[in-house]
């Protein structure tokens, strides 16, 4: 009978820190661009990876779901699924190819420089990223930058409405803010 309560109460214990470790982790992300109309963004908060941290060295990959973007408008989502090719190329991805420590600022923020493959709308491009580091109190990590690109980079046909006389700008910003546990 002993037995099977320690079994019962350590599966129990082995569910709670799982839930604590999914619990852990919160990601948001966020896409800003123009329009001849207005400026829009598009946020998602389903961030998934993993960063592993060795000394000066760094590796990892960060997956986003495409269709997990959402703005203010039904409508603009659905076109920017469109455009993205969720449909066909669900994941938004960046891979770590290299990853290096340039600079620290008050022992408080790592600055790390990465060169990866990052893959949208199933075309891949090796590119240059920066992001800050920041070792939180209760040892989970924070990892926070931003990066602009070109959507027709990825052969991402620029939208446009109202036949033509409504365009969005090439050139987007992406800015995110991920704590991993």
């Amino acid at each position: 009978m002993y037995f099977l309560r320690s079994l019962c109460i350590g599966l129990i214990a082995l569910v709670l820190m799982g839930a604590l470790s999914q619990a852990q982790e919160i990601g948001h992300i966020k896409v800003e661009g123009t329009s001849t109309m207005h400026n829009w963004n598009a946020q998602s908060d389903a961030i998934k990876g993993s960063v592993k941290i060795n000394g000066s060295e760094l590796a990892g990959y960060v997956d986003i779901p495409a269709n997990s973007f959402k703005s203010e408008s039904g409508a603009m989502d659905k076109n920017m699924f469109t455009a993205l090719k969720a449909q066909q190329y669900p994941e938004i991805t960046y891979k770590f190819l290299i990853g290096r420590l340039i600079g620290m600022n008050d022992k408080q923020y790592t600055t790390f420089e990465t060169k990866g493959d990052i893959t949208i709308a199933g075309v891949k491009r090796t590119i240059t990223m920066p992001f800050e580091l920041k070792k939180l109190s209760d040892n989970r990590i924070e990892i926070t930058g931003h990066y602009k690109l070109k959507m027709t980079d990825y052969g991402i046909t620029i939208p446009k409405f109202l036949f033509g006389m409504v365009k969005t700008g090439d050139t987007v910003e992406v800015s995110w803010d991920w704590v991993k546990g």
